[in-house]
């Protein structure tokens, strides 16, 4: 408990030096130390559907690859759902050049 009051008081001093994401970031860690299996869940879902948006929204290889393969963003309904999405390797790293 000691620990957690020192490093809340570390990041809420780079906080104010630094930036205000710190402080959301603290916000959703004392967030999840409270939360239920189902809550943590959900959050990683969301958090994956969100990242997963990103890359088809700003990545032309992944809005490529998922248009091709007819998936999307909206597709993902939880963590299982990411099975049926590309991988990334290194070949495709080196072949998809500038689009990735």
């Amino acid at each position: 408990m000691l620990n957690n009051k020192i490093i809340y008081s570390i990041v809420r001093t780079l906080d104010s030096l630094f930036s205000p994401q710190v402080s959301e970031a603290v916000s959703l860690l004392r967030t999840g130390e409270n939360a239920t299996l189902e809550e943590l869940q959900s959050f990683r879902t969301q958090a994956l559907i969100n990242l997963i948006q990103y890359a088809y929204d700003h990545v032309p290889y992944y809005r490529e690859k998922f248009i091709a393969m007819g998936l999307g963003p909206d597709r993902i309904k939880s963590l299982e759902d990411i099975k049926d999405f590309p991988i990334l390797t290194k070949e495709n790293i080196r072949s998809a050049g500038k689009i990735l």
